[in-house]
């Protein structure tokens, strides 16, 4: 591949970043939005009806939403993530210095990487399959999620608690777990993308990530 060809596909690789980087920043203002409008109009009919049930849902339908913004959101840095084999190998041919490349990203952002960017012994097509294998893994990093994945787990736990409250001491027993199954399965789903997706790559992830390119046929 010539340096003309790497540096359109390198361009086009940084547009498709800055696209899916935009969606996510775009759905944390929706879920905001969203929320505030949820809590904002069940508050408003439990202040004027004093019906506990509002608060339920309200919490059934906030735990919902958090939970399916974070499985979309987790499935879009999916998608940043496996963009970086693709810098990489497009950086290389247009030598750009590594002090102003992914490859500097990569090892400020994710612990142990650089035990691969950093290797002498690895040639740079050898780095960019060693980390595309991590990406496959799913051991890339985690890119400030854990706290988002954090908030929401206690929020949810704490919508649930708070259902639990209301359904032994106000609430019909139908209604209350109605809204206790939608806070489970919100909960399972915020469970199941933060041990699914992306997450920080410890040593031996790193090790056999590199033993599996020196595994490769020449």
């Amino acid at each position: 591949m010539d340096k003309a060809d790497a540096r359109a596909l390198l361009q086009s690789t940084q547009q498709l970043r800055t696209h899916w980087s935009g969606a996510i920043i775009t759905l944390l203002g929706y879920v905001a939005v969203a929320n505030a409008a949820i809590w904002s109009y069940f508050l408003k009919a439990y202040v004027d009806s004093s019906q506990p049930l509002y608060i339920a849902v309200a919490s059934a339908g906030s735990s919902m939403s958090l939970a399916l913004w974070r499985y979309y959101v987790r499935q879009l840095d999916d998608f940043i993530a496996a963009l970086y084999p693709e810098f990489l190998f497009y950086e290389g041919i247009l030598s750009v210095p590594n002090n102003y490349s992914t490859t500097r990203y990569l090892i400020k952002a994710v612990p142990n990487v650089h035990t691969i960017l950093e290797n002498s012994k690895l040639n740079q097509e050898q780095k960019c399959d060693a980390i595309s294998n991590l990406v496959e893994s799913k051991r890339i990093g985690i890119r400030g999620h854990l706290k988002f994945e954090i908030m929401v787990l206690s929020l949810i736990v704490l919508m649930f608690g708070a259902c639990v409250y209301l359904s032994r001491h106000h609430l019909m027993a139908f209604r209350t777990d109605v809204c206790l199954f939608v806070i489970l399965v919100a909960l399972c789903i915020t469970l199941y993308e933060l041990f699914t997706f992306q997450r920080n790559p410890d040593d031996k992830a790193v090790q056999k990530a590199i033993r599996a390119v020196n595994s490769q046929p020449s």
